[in-house]
This record gives structure tokens, sequence and C-alpha cells, in this order.
């Protein structure tokens, strides 16, 4: 009995190595592969981050006294040119107070004259002048403070540029402080953003860089940089930067994409013509955290963790791992492991 079941056993073990049993050449055959000479080549390096367009000028226009609105003199989105008349306030108080400050004037100024030619008759006509004359200073500023206030009933334009949507309506009583209208120059536009302290030393006034805007499909400008804060924040240790996009006048005012408050990307180019080991990036593949690729020697693939830089035109920088000439694989990967035998072919 228990020989036979021995039997059984070996039969069992026979049956199993028979059926599961593979060609030797199609589990460990040499894996066909694609490869690339890794080689020095032109490294650009660029630092990336988020900027956000600002425009030239921009206020919110507010009243300084309280008044009724007489007439308004622009339309929403109109441009304007400097000193444009905006916005008239009912000014007949102000006229009269300004009248009745210019009769007093006149009047101090007249009785001064007059004492004046008495003031060598005796000290009490001296005193008297000298009384006129403060008089006549007190009532000339109140005059000039009326006109100061009678000018503030009309809101001037501080500067060329787009007007927004107005908030008032001819009629509507005024309260000093109110909010307007809000007049924007977007020429020439600005673009403000930060640099890490890591990288300030890599920037510099007048440096050129490239500001993308836009959604789905990204429009590229010119820009330079036009300041640098001399002090980094004390938080996040960055320096804020401003740039001037080169953009004509006509393109700034009327573009529905440069409009300011928007996000937008800037890549700086921080140095040109910088050589480096240059592989394609198809070779680089992502493991976990780290990134490897697989060298081919002596007829095997070894595997290399390497660390990477910049990358353009389908093409990334390894800055270890990898040694000029070394044989990466960019094709056929799959299925290749450490160790494992491959052959070239060509693409």
């Amino acid at each position: 009995m228990m020989a036979s079941g021995v039997a059984v056993v070996v039969l069992g073990i026979l049956g199993y190595s028979l059926f599961s049993t593979k060609d030797p050449e199609i589990k460990e055959g040499p894996q066909s592969v694609i490869v690339r000479k890794a080689g020095f080549g032109s490294v650009e390096r660029y630092i990336n981050t988020i900027g956000t367009l600002v425009p030239c000028d921009s206020v919110d226009l507010k009243s300084e006294v309280n008044a009724k609105v007489d007439k308004i003199y622009f339309s929403d989105g109109s441009i304007v040119k400097k000193d444009d008349l905006l916005i008239q306030f009912d000014e007949s108080l102000a006229q009269a107070q300004v009248r009745e400050a210019e009769a007093q004037y006149r009047k101090a100024k007249i009785e001064y004259e007059l004492l004046e030619k008495l003031a060598g008759r005796g000290a009490a006509a001296k005193i008297k002048k000298e009384q006129a004359y403060s008089d006549m200073q007190m009532t000339s500023a109140r005059l000039n403070s009326a006109k100061a206030k009678l000018e503030k009933y009309k809101i001037l334009a501080p500067f060329g540029g787009m007007i927004g949507i107005k908030h008032i309506s001819v009629g509507q009583f005024i309260q000093s402080g109110m909010d307007l209208v809000k007049l924007v120059d977007n020429h020439p536009l600005k673009v403000d953003f930060s640099v890490a302290e890591v990288d300030i030393d890599k920037i510099y006034v007048s440096q050129e860089l490239e500001v993308y805007v836009g959604g789905d499909t990204f429009q590229s400008y010119s820009a330079k940089i036009s300041a640098i804060e001399p002090e980094s924040d004390k938080v996040s240790h960055s320096f804020k930067v401003r740039a001037i996009l080169d953009v004509p006048e006509e393109i700034a005012v009327n573009s529905q994409v440069l409009k300011p408050g928007r996000f937008v990307k800037i890549r700086i180019t921080v140095n040109e013509g910088e050589q480096g080991i240059i592989v394609p990036e198809s070779a680089v593949e992502k493991s976990g955290n780290e990134n490897m690729v697989y060298i081919v020697s002596d007829g095997m693939a070894i595997r290399r963790l390497v660390t990477t830089g910049m990358r353009k035109d389908g093409n990334v920088e390894i800055i270890t791992g990898v040694n000029e000439g070394d044989i990466v694989i960019t094709k056929g990967k799959e299925g290749v492991s450490d160790g494992r035998a491959v052959k070239i072919r060509d693409e």
C-alpha cells in the first residue's frame, strides 16, 4: 500500500513538471531593445514660477465731497485721457461760498489799503493797519480754501486709461469717500512674481523672460525685469520681482487675454549653452519617488538610479547615474529587469 502511494506522488510530480515546463528560450531569452548612447549636449537651465499681471496705474476714483451728481461724461469701458472731465457734481453751494469769500477778501483789501495811507499819522493808525493786513491775509486764505473745495466738485482723470464700470447715476447723492469708478492704465503692462532666495543670484535687472498667458492654449510674451525687491520676505524667504511686458500699447489696451490680476506662468532662462549629459526622456522611468534607467553592459540590462535635471525637446539632463558613452535603453523596456539578457535591435 505504501509503495503504491509513493508511485502516485511521483507520477503527480512528473505530470506537473510536464504540464508546467515552458520553452526556456521564450522565458529566459534576451529581450529585444532599442538603445541610445548618452552624450554631452546643450542644457538650458531656467526658473519656473507663477506671477500676476499688474497694470501700469490703477485707481478707484472716490468723491471728496458730499454732493449730487450733476453730469457723467464717460461710458463704461471707454478710453479717457489725462485731465479729461469725468464727473461733475452740483457745485452751486460751493460757488456761492467762493463768491462770499471773494467779497470778504475785497473788503479786507480795501480797508488795508486805506489804512496803509494813514499809517504815518500815529501809532494807533499803524496798529489798525497791521490788524487790517492780518484780516486781509485771513480772507485770502479763506478764498483759496473755497476755490480748492470748488475744484473737488469735478472728477478729472489723473492719467489716461480705460474706465471701468461706474457705480453712480446722474441725480444720485454721493457721500465723501464713496467709490465712483475704477480707472486703469494697461500700458506698459507689468507682471509681479517671486523668486526663491536660492535662485536670486541668477537673475538681474533688464534680464529677459517669457510670460505664458492663457487657459487651454498658452500665448507667450517677452518681458524684462525692471526691479528686484532689496529684501526677502521674512516668511517665505523669497524676493519679489517686477517685469515689464514688451507689448505694444494697442495690444495691451485691447487684448482679451492680457487682463490685470490674471495669473501667468513665467520662465526665466538663467544660462544658455551649458553642457550636460543628455538622454531621451523615454529612457527614464519613475520608480516610486526615484528615477531610473537601464544601461546595457556586456549584453545585460543594468538598473541605475538617476538624478534628472532640465527637460527640453524630448531630452532630459542626467545629473547623476549615467556617464558619457553609456548605452541606455529607450524602447522595449517591458519585461526588462536588472541583470536580464538583452539584444540590441535597430529602431
